[in-house]
């Protein structure tokens, strides 16, 4: 029981906006914050890298890109029992449905506007953590090259322990929210489809 306080305590605790931004988003090309009610967000990443003229921009959108459906859960309702004094685990299991990742693609094949999911994990204390990465992108293969633009960040986690899971939610730029890691699992999936544009 003492595992699963530390776990929830400290899952909120990382979580808390501050209008700190975090050092390892200082530098980093192409990226632009957004703030909301005095706090920073990941807005915009935008990326760019030659392109074959031969290649495929609508195949390797669409094989590069997963937007699956994500199970998010929590234990938040669990309680001790008033007469046993033993712990009873109970929270909510929610399905964040995904769907088709290509929602246009231009006559010519040199513009597709796509939806995806990523994941990273990473461990707090002794414990596991898994958040997956939820964005729009366009894409566009222009002059011998291609650019990528990022919009729509967000991040869920997928277990919160006793906290509630609120699902996806804006990526906050302080480093409690993990910025860097969002942003890491980004330039993953922009590396993959640059690699097969060319």
């Amino acid at each position: 029981m003492k595992f699963y306080l530390i776990l929830g305590i400290g899952l909120g605790l990382a979580g808390c906006a501050t209008n700190q931004i975090s050092s390892n988003l200082n530098g980093v090309d192409g990226l632009t914050l957004k703030q909301v009610n005095g706090n920073s967000f990941l807005d915009r990443y935008e990326f760019s890298s030659q392109a074959s003229a031969s290649s495929d921009l609508a195949f390797c959108i669409a094989s590069n890109l997963s937007n699956k459906d994500v199970q998010l859960s929590d234990t938040s309702k669990s309680f001790v029992g008033q007469a046993s004094g033993n712990l009873y685990i109970a929270g909510d299991k929610n399905n964040a449905a995904g769907g088709e990742v290509i929602k246009y693609k231009s006559d010519d094949g040199s513009k597709v506007a796509a939806q995806g999911r990523a994941d990273y994990s990473f461990t707090f204390g002794f414990a596991p953590i898994s958040r997956t990465v939820q964005f729009d992108v366009v894409a566009k293969k222009e002059g011998g090259k291609l650019l990528l633009s990022f919009t729509d960040i967000m991040q869920a986690q997928k277990e919160t322990g006793f906290s509630a899971n609120n699902g996806f939610q804006p990526v906050g730029a302080w480093d409690g929210a993990n910025p860097d890691m969002a942003l890491s699992t980004l330039k993953d999936v922009a590396t993959k489809i640059q690699r097969c544009m060319n």
